[in-house]
């Protein structure tokens, strides 16, 4: 009897043995390649994200005119007022505006990307409308202000000095000698009796110093 159990468990044992092997070397040339495709790969997303950002340029016509093109439709777009130069780049979607210089005044205006003029040209200097605003300037002797889409101003300051808002918030410059501060375009001055005010960074990655300003969206400035 003990004789043949043990018999048994080696007759066992080799059968699983043969098993394993055969199954080790399994034929695997009919098993088909993984052929998953990325989300983002897929037609399905391509259609979602296709036309969600604009891209045009800018040439010019045989006058010394320039106009837009639209790079995806190939649609050329001539502006309603002659033009120098139109910063095409300013256009990313489909709201937004983009610089033109007057061939006639050479001040800087906002042109819609249909070619209709949003802003006349009458500013000197002028940065990209960005958040609902741009900063410009009609004379840099009486310094720099915030208009809106309509071209109305934010507030009735001048500034020496003043940046684009990012987040809402923008570093800004008083004139006459006076500080520097952060103006929100929403609720108008921040803070404002520093000297200096360095450029936002993370809080997550920045050092530490002795004031820090969380003004929103975990972004702090040293203020000094």
């Amino acid at each position: 009897m003990k004789k043949y159990v043990i018999t048994l468990m080696i007759t066992v044992i080799i059968i699983a043995c043969v098993g394993t092997i055969k199954f080790c070397n399994k034929d695997t040339s009919n098993i088909k390649e993984d052929t998953t495709q990325s989300i983002y790969e897929s037609s399905e997303y391509q259609d979602i994200i296709k036309g969600a950002t604009l891209d045009y340029s800018q040439q010019y016509d045989v006058d010394g005119n320039a106009f837009l093109v639209n790079n995806d439709t190939g649609e050329k777009i001539k502006p309603t007022v002659a033009c120098s130069y139109i910063y095409a780049d300013d256009i990313l979607f489909k709201d937004d505006y983009c610089r033109f210089i007057s061939k006639e005044s050479g001040k800087i205006g906002f042109l819609i990307n249909d070619g209709e003029i949003a802003i006349q040209p009458q500013y000197i200097e002028a940065s990209k409308m960005e958040e609902g605003y741009a900063v410009v300037s009609k004379d840099k002797s009486e310094g720099y202000y915030y208009i809106d889409k309509d071209g109305g101003n934010l507030n009735d300051q001048m500034y020496e000095e003043c940046e684009p808002f990012d987040n809402g918030i923008a570093r800004i410059k008083y004139k006459d000698g006076r500080s520097c501060g952060l103006l929100s375009k929403w609720n108008g001055a921040l803070i404002e009796g520093f000297d200096r005010i360095n450029a936002p960074f993370h809080l997550d990655k920045s050092p530490q110093f002795t004031h820090n300003w969380n003004i929103k969206r975990k972004c702090s400035y040293y203020c000094y």
